[in-house]
């Protein structure tokens, strides 16, 4: 079985409603999320990621036991950036320890539109036609570890304008190391995921 903690971290204030165009990007999502009722990746197939409830999902594995990182969307950070890039961040605390993911891509005109994964902030504020993954980890009573390099895997871009964005994330390999030293310590694999978020703020700059 999975544990499916739910956490509020840093509620944020809603500041923008959806626009009408979002409707084909939940239409996406909603697929997505009926095909999960099922065949959740070997773990237990009668169980659904999150429910299909949450704001941001995602089937952590390559751990003990695969985690299921769940969380509303007032409780996930999501800038829209001077850059026209949507710097997404979320964190959740479990009796295991605590958990974070980090997104950054950019604000775009076409989608469905699928997007490559990569290890550096740079690359995603570069090339629109990539997103920056990162995750992090910190057991409890343990050091923290972190994302060096991605292997794979894709982003893909549902619906996004300067309210909301959704979207899901598929298969994306994450080499870890212990920051402090570099040192390289196996690998966490994002399965599988979804994200349905509204934007809370934008860049003054923009």
């Amino acid at each position: 079985m999975i544990s499916q903690p739910r956490t509020s971290t840093n509620p944020l204030p809603r500041n923008r409603r959806p626009s009408r165009g979002v409707a084909a990007g939940l239409l996406i999502l909603a697929a997505f999320l009926g095909a999960c009722g099922a065949g959740d990746s070997g773990v237990d197939p009668s169980e659904r990621l999150c429910n299909g409830e949450a704001g941001l999902g995602a089937l952590i594995q390559g751990r003990a036991e695969p985690l299921a990182f769940c969380l509303d969307d007032d409780d996930v950070s999501v800038t829209l950036t001077a850059f026209d890039r949507y710097d997404v961040s979320a964190g959740m605390n479990t009796p295991d320890g605590a958990f974070r993911i980090r997104m950054v891509f950019a604000l775009r005109p076409d989608f469905p539109v699928s997007l490559v994964p990569v290890p550096t902030l740079d690359e995603a504020i570069m090339y629109p036609g990539r997103a920056w993954i990162y995750y992090e980890e910190t057991p409890d009573g343990g050091d923290a570890i972190g994302s060096l390099e991605v292997t794979g895997g894709a982003l893909r871009l549902g619906f996004s304008d300067e309210n909301v964005l959704t979207g899901m994330l598929e298969d994306i390999t994450l080499t870890m190391r212990y920051p402090a030293t570099g040192n390289a310590v196996g690998t966490r694999t994002l399965s599988k995921g979804f994200f349905s978020l509204s934007v809370k703020s934008a860049d003054a700059a923009r």
